[in-house]
């Protein structure tokens, strides 16, 4: 079913924990929640800023959620009350810095990739739920080459599986499909 949007925004990033629950992110810094399977939305900026562009979004219930946008300073925010207030809780300011999407194993247990980075993926998991992050070491990041990078939208390109599973699509010059099946430690 259709619903109408009161905003002008180019949306990107989706996430739906259940069927009622739905969360989009966009650019010019929009992002909306549905409670009612889409019927009805809420629209919202973190801190009116309307020039942010999120690509990656990830809701665990209609309170908790993460969105990241493109670009650097690449930002994750975090909200707990449905999106009424919102943390930095991740910054990295590499001017190669972009976040591509996140998956989560559980509650707690997550990771998010981004463009590459001295050749290597740009890692970043967390432990609590998304509250704080901590980049992968070098030796843990999928090398790639120049020119392969990845597709920054509503988590296309990342999956995480059972207990600790994760694949990574990439694409440019070439593309390679990555896969982990200890939480991002080591990959084939």
């Amino acid at each position: 079913r259709a619903s109408d949007v009161p905003v002008n925004s180019s949306f990107r990033a989706m996430s739906m924990p259940n069927e009622q629950v739905a969360w989009i992110a966009g650019s010019r810094g929009w992002i909306g929640r549905s409670l009612d399977g889409g019927t009805h939305w809420k629209f919202f900026r973190i801190g009116n800023d309307s020039t942010a562009d999120y690509r990656t979004l990830y809701a665990q219930d209609s309170l908790r959620a993460i969105v990241a946008n493109t670009g650097s300073p690449a930002l994750i925010h975090r909200t707990t009350d449905g999106g009424r207030t919102w943390s930095v809780v991740y910054r990295n300011d590499h001017p190669d810095a972009f976040l591509d999407g996140a998956g989560f194993w559980d509650d707690q247990n997550g990771i998010i990739y981004g463009d590459p980075i001295g050749g290597h993926l740009m890692l970043i998991g967390t432990q609590d739920g998304g509250s704080t992050w901590v980049p992968y070491p070098e030796t843990a990041r999928p090398a790639v080459i120049t020119g392969e990078a990845s597709f920054a939208a509503s988590q296309t390109t990342i999956r995480c599986s059972g207990k600790s599973d994760v694949w990574i699509a990439t694409g440019g010059v070439r593309a390679s499909l990555f896969h982990s099946t200890d939480r991002g430690l080591a990959w084939d």
